[in-house]
């Protein structure tokens, strides 16, 4: 099995905010020699890399990953299919009343 990147690579640039650092990988590829830039993103709890053609690019994602996570701002609720449909109901049912779901859940509980 051919492998499509180059198994040796720089150390990671890292952009920090904070005390959070978000990693950018330079990756060339061995078929190719195409280069481009992997950042890796965890603001949904789960490891991605989200790729940039360009390196300036790459940076600058880094950095609002880095301001996202340092502020608070990431999602950390993954909703199952039944979940989010019940979440969405319930939004529905309460947007008239201008109650907000964790104090109906309190008031009914």
């Amino acid at each position: 099995m051919k492998r499509r990147f180059s198994t040796r690579r720089a150390a990671p640039k890292v952009a920090t905010f904070g005390n959070v650092s978000v990693r950018i990988h330079h990756v060339q590829r061995k078929s190719d020699g195409r280069q481009f830039w992997q950042v890796a993103d965890y603001t949904t709890g789960k490891r991605r890399l989200v790729s940039f053609a360009d390196r300036a690019e790459a940076e600058n994602e880094a950095q609002r990953i880095a301001k996202n996570l340092a502020s608070g701002k990431v999602v950390a609720l993954e909703l199952g299919p039944h979940d989010h449909a019940a979440y969405g109901r319930a939004m529905k049912l309460l947007r008239p009343t201008g109650v907000s779901l964790d104090v109906a859940a309190a008031t009914f509980a």
